[in-house]
């Protein structure tokens, strides 16, 4: 029995490859990204450096979008180094951000945590120009998970005794695992994957 392709997820294949967030990284569509660190660059250009939980590219905000940033969170920005940390952002790419007389898009925020409601004004952007923004309030996104079957049902559902061990019985007992194949284990949580294998032994052994 021939192995399942992986899924293809083509957004996983479009980021850049610079060491910093690009409009490339957006291409997807909006991020909400919890603060990691924030940190000075010592660039004169890009002095401000964030880091995001499970990303592994600096954010490197414009002038703009700092300046957004000390709109939505006065007090707090003061000592940002201590108090960002643990805060979510919402990022997209708005296409309208030129970059000289070229319009190349830019990174903005139109998502916070820790504000009461919508924060809405305009800053400085550029020579002469005023753009005009708006900060949502957003909350930490939802990480639950349906509940797992016990393992228990599982194992009451596999055909018992090697001679019933076809490769239809196993992909029965692989299926609730989400377990493509033998050796597709790296999308199992550990406790799952320590449960696929009691259940094969089980029916191996014909328990």
């Amino acid at each position: 029995m021939g192995n399942a392709p992986a899924p293809l997820d083509m957004t996983d294949y479009l980021s850049s490859k610079s060491n910093h967030l690009t409009v490339e990284d957006f291409i997807g569509g909006p991020r909400v990204l919890q603060i990691r660190s924030a940190e000075p660059t010592g660039n004169e250009d890009r002095p401000v450096a964030i880091f995001f939980a499970d990303e592994p590219k600096a954010y490197l905000p414009a002038k703009t979008v700092r300046r957004v940033l000390a709109r939505i969170w006065p007090e707090d920005s003061k000592r940002a180094s201590a108090t960002y940390p643990g805060r979510w952002l919402r990022l997209y790419v708005d296409p309208d951000v030129s970059f000289g007389t070229e319009m190349t898009g830019g990174i903005r925020v139109d998502g916070a945590s820790h504000i009461d409601g919508p924060v809405v004004g305009s800053t400085v952007s550029g020579r002469n120009k005023r753009a005009p923004f708006r900060v949502e309030p957003i909350k930490a996104p939802s990480t639950t998970t349906q509940a797992p079957r016990p393992l228990a049902d599982i194992l009451a559902a596999i055909p018992r005794g090697e001679a019933k061990l076809t490769p239809e019985a196993l992909a029965t007992a692989r299926e609730p695992f989400g377990i493509l194949d033998d050796t597709d284990l790296s999308v199992c949580p550990e406790p799952l994957v320590r449960g696929y294998y009691a259940a094969i032994a089980a029916a191996v052994r014909g328990a």
